[in-house]
């Protein structure tokens, strides 16, 4: 799915602020995305991003 995907910052050279979601923590972060390519696991907001991907609990 889309949550699982690593989060690409893409070959461009932008930087602007994006989301992912990070399936190991379980949670939506921050990162640098270059403004080109990458894949679907970016979001404008973290509200996206949390729409998309419903965080999820991880117990260890």
């Amino acid at each position: 799915s889309v949550c699982d995907l690593p989060p690409e910052t893409g070959r461009c050279r932008a930087a602007i602020t994006k989301y992912f979601y990070n399936s190991t923590s379980g949670y939506c972060e921050e990162f640098i995305y270059g403004g080109c390519e990458g894949n679907e696991n970016r979001f404008d907001n973290i509200t996206a991003c949390k729409d998309q991907c419903p965080i999820q609990r991880i117990f260890v």
